[in-house]
């Protein structure tokens, strides 16, 4: 390498001799580089890459700034998104779990508004007087089977228009798609009848008293079965004498439903709600009568 400039630097000697005559070699050689000199300064940069200022201290050779940062220290660093991120998406899976129940118990509420509409509309353009309390004739071919919930939504599907709000989202009963005896969802269909059905009726409501359990949510714990005075029987009972022993379970919205009033209202109650309304509604001889889809 050192011969190599210095053959360089001879060449440039003698081009300054030629043009300048003046110039003597003497002074020429006093601009040499030392051998040592040119031996550091080749050694610490490479011929096809020149030097350039650094952009950042990371960029530095070593030994002159901050330690560089090593492979270890990256992978930590992924660790630590990963781990993040994976607390995130699990507090969301958690947010959206809890959200469910409460949107499927709003969609109750909704349709036992709907069926409070649909009994609204019946009771008018009947005399006031509630389906299960209109006799069958024996003609009817569904007789002796007035009894079972499915039969009484069946007696205002008119004004229910759709069977679909008569399954609750939160219960295991498959909706079905209309009223007919189809197969493929017909509700009078004996695959769907109350296995369609996710509300009791109020055997016992009168549209006088407005507080009177009109419809509910089918997870109540009742005591036994009796005659009811509309006529039909035997129906599930739970006694009303002074005090109520029912409760919900906790086959639909915990231990908590949703109940219709026979002016309309509805509302979300627990066990103990729901014996404050049992004592309010007008009872049979000491007993409240509910038509409970089994």
């Amino acid at each position: 390498m050192n011969r190599l400039v210095t053959g360089n630097l001879s060449l440039v000697s003698g081009d300054l001799q030629r043009s300048n005559p003046r110039v003597s070699q003497s002074s020429i050689t006093s601009y040499q580089l030392p051998a040592t000199s040119l031996n550091h300064s080749w050694s610490q940069c490479a011929v096809n890459k020149p030097w350039r200022f650094p952009r950042n201290r990371f960029d530095l050779p070593p030994g002159l700034g901050a330690r560089q940062s090593s492979g270890a220290f990256a992978r930590l660093e992924l660790l630590a998104i990963l781990g993040a991120l994976a607390l995130l998406a699990a507090l969301a899976l958690l947010v959206l779990a809890q959200g469910k129940p409460r949107s499927q118990q709003a969609v109750c509420l909704n349709n036992l508004r709907l069926i409070g509409r649909a009994l609204l509309v019946w009771d008018t353009e009947h005399g006031q007087t509630d389906p299960w309390r209109i006799p069958h004739t024996s003609e009817n071919p569904l007789t002796g089977v007035e009894n079972n919930s499915w039969f009484q939504f069946v007696s205002f599907s008119n004004e229910l228009q759709t069977p679909k709000i008569l399954a609750c989202p939160s219960d295991f009963k498959r909706p079905a798609k209309d009223f007919s005896f189809s197969a493929d969802g017909g509700f009078l269909n004996p695959n769907y009848r109350n296995r369609s059905v996710s509300y009791f009726l109020g055997l016992d409501s009168v549209l006088t008293w407005s507080q009177s359990l009109l419809s509910g949510d089918r997870n109540v714990r009742m005591e036994g079965f009796s005659g009811c005075s509309s006529g039909l029987d035997p129906v599930p009972f739970f006694s009303n004498f002074g005090f109520s022993r029912t409760s919900w379970t906790n086959a639909l919205h915990g231990m908590t439903g949703n109940l219709l009033l026979h002016d309309g209202h509805v509302e979300q109650s627990s066990s103990q709600g729901l014996n404050r309304l049992v004592l309010d509604s007008r009872d049979d001889n000491g007993h409240s009568h509910l038509l409970i889809p089994f």
